[in-house]
């Protein structure tokens, strides 16, 4: 990842262009670089101001180091400048979630819909929030009406509550298409299913599990469709993953912690941390992996909580 840095730092220098700098900007965030990655936003903010991306990636370094208040300005701008930026909107209505305003975020995913018609995540997500609405006494939560444009609906003045999510994850986790098996997301496990839920949740997304150092499965999640398939998943990932590292060895290298390997009817990710754990996700061949790594370094971070 290092050698893709540098050629996107000389790159934006020589030829800048949006998006070279939102690829920068997303491989020093996922590289925990977030001083330079936040530089890398404003610098693309002040060349291409009309870059609705950027925002929605100052939102989510933002978020990564805890200026959930920062987070809601720099999405609110994203959504200014593109009401249709899918990534900006899932993020801006977990936004409104965490920070307590649920009929503010169901109205922003119903926003969603309206370009995004019958989304199966947003559909799950609407549904999810108005069950929590229908649970809270009444009164507990500001009523508020739904904005009649595609702008995002104006964020609480209070502050987030302690412990209320991180970047890119919902308040809640969205409800499985299957049954979830776990090992360790036990309730007070320490461990916060939501950054998982969020990256199965994604929109081409047909199934994920996480894999332990013996290669068993310990927790999945898969849509009907590839329900049953989580076993075979983490079978064929080891396989690759085996292989992968020993021509890895072979050429002297170290074993990459991320593969990725693609066909015309799918593709099969894998994201390992240092603890042995490892996300893998079955998901369709249009699936960007780049959205997709995020979610899953966020979700091997929570594993290594414990």
């Amino acid at each position: 990842m290092e050698s893709e840095i540098d050629r996107l730092r000389k790159k934006v220098e020589n030829f800048p262009s949006p998006s070279s700098y939102n690829r920068l900007a997303e491989l020093l965030h996922l590289a925990k670089q977030e001083v330079e990655a936040e530089a890398v936003c404003r610098k693309c903010v002040k060349e291409f101001p009309r870059n609705s991306q950027v925002y929605a990636l100052v939102a989510d370094i933002q978020l990564a180091t805890g200026r959930k208040a920062e987070a809601g300005v720099s999405l609110r701008s994203a959504l200014e400048r593109d009401g249709r930026n899918y990534a900006a909107a899932r993020m801006y209505a977990d936004w409104l979630a965490d920070n307590r305003d649920l009929p503010g975020a169901v109205a922003q995913l119903k926003q969603v819909l309206a370009f995004r018609p019958a989304d199966p995540a947003v559909m799950r997500r609407i549904s999810d929030i108005e069950g929590q609405l229908r649970g809270v006494p009444t009164g507990a939560m500001p009523v508020r009406p739904a904005p009649s444009s595609l702008r995002p609906a104006t964020p609480p003045s209070a502050p987030a509550p302690p412990g209320a999510g991180s970047a890119v994850r919902s308040a809640t986790p969205a409800p499985a298409a299957s049954g979830v098996r776990s090992g360790i997301a036990t309730p007070g496990s320490g461990v916060r299913r939501s950054a998982f839920d969020t990256l199965a949740a994604e929109t081409g997304v047909r199934a994920t599990v996480v894999v332990d150092t013996q290669g068993q499965v310990v927790l999945s999640k898969a849509l009907p469709t590839s329900s049953g398939k989580e076993d075979t998943l983490a079978a064929f990932a080891a396989a690759i993953g085996e292989a992968v590292a020993d021509l890895s060895k072979l050429a002297g290298n170290p074993a990459p912690s991320s593969w990725v390997l693609g066909a015309e009817i799918g593709q099969v990710l894998a994201f390992r941390r240092d603890n042995g754990f490892s996300v893998v996700a079955l998901a369709d061949p249009t699936v960007r992996p780049a959205m997709l790594e995020l979610r899953a370094r966020q979700a091997l971070i929570d594993l290594g909580a414990t």
